[in-house]
């Protein structure tokens, strides 16, 4: 079964890639951070030099990086000398395999280099920092920060929140609460305000959005949710939290409102 770099091309995910020792320092190089933020990793990724290319993505095996080469090699007709295709893989590469990942590869690289060359484009042309030079240094937070802003889609954002390398993005327009000001039935002035739709709405941000539970929480989500308010929202009425609860209550078989409701 084909991956995503092809039946024959080596694929592997985050958590053995460089990529968890460049988001454990605290400021990168500009170069290693468009490179990085283009889902590219600064080891085993060669785009600077004379002669064929070389691309690391961050999720795919080191092998990758040499087949790359390969790929740039024989798509320039460079007559170098080279590690032969079935060494690198190390297994045996028929002709049709052959022609198999150089079609792969073309695909691939074509969207990594198209990918990288356009963010770097874009931090050239940037006017709300100082672009720096060969080795700057920056702050990982500004260049995340600064991708976001640009709305550059960081391929392994997600991953790293979810392993807690970087603060989960706020949802669009939500504020650092879990709350969204700019909807109405966040706004308390609105002539309609629902302060349990509120409180709702801030509960769920936090238990399932900010801190979601990685299994079934112990008692159900019910009970964990009525923990969640009698912490956050002691005043309420027993009959209100048990109405919040119902409401946002992700098990479809519990949460069952009183019937006198």
């Amino acid at each position: 079964m084909a991956g995503k770099y092809g039946r024959l091309i080596p694929e592997a995910g985050y958590e053995d890639s460089a990529l968890k020792k460049y988001l454990r320092r605290e400021d990168w190089d500009a170069q290693d951070g468009i490179l990085l933020l283009s889902g590219l990793s600064p080891e085993g990724t060669d785009i600077a030099r004379e002669g064929p290319y070389a691309l690391q993505p961050l999720d795919a095996a080191k092998e990758f990086s040499a087949v790359s080469r390969w790929f740039y090699a024989m798509e320039r007709k460079l007559t170098i000398e080279m590690e032969p295709l079935g060494e690198i893989l190390d297994k045996k590469i028929t002709k049709k395999d052959e022609e198999e990942i150089r079609a792969d590869m073309r695909k691939a690289c074509e969207e990594l280099l198209g990918n990288f060359e356009e963010n770097e484009d874009v931090w050239k042309y940037s006017r709300s920092h100082h672009n720096g030079s060969p080795g700057d240094m920056f702050p990982q937070s500004h260049l995340l920060k600064w991708a976001k802003d640009k709305k550059i889609d960081v391929p392994w954002r997600k991953w790293a929140e979810k392993e807690g390398y970087i603060e989960k993005e706020d949802p669009p327009g939500f504020n650092q609460d879990g709350t969204e000001s700019g909807l109405p039935f966040m706004d308390e002035k609105h002539r309609f305000f629902s302060s349990e739709l509120k409180i709702a709405v801030e509960a769920w941000m936090d238990l399932y959005e900010k801190n979601p539970p990685k299994k079934t929480p112990a008692g159900g989500h019910k009970k964990y949710i009525e923990g969640w308010l009698g912490e956050k929202c002691s005043k309420l009425t027993s009959r209100a939290k048990d109405r919040i609860s119902t409401i946002i209550n992700p098990n479809p078989k519990g949460g069952v409102p009183p019937t006198d409701y």
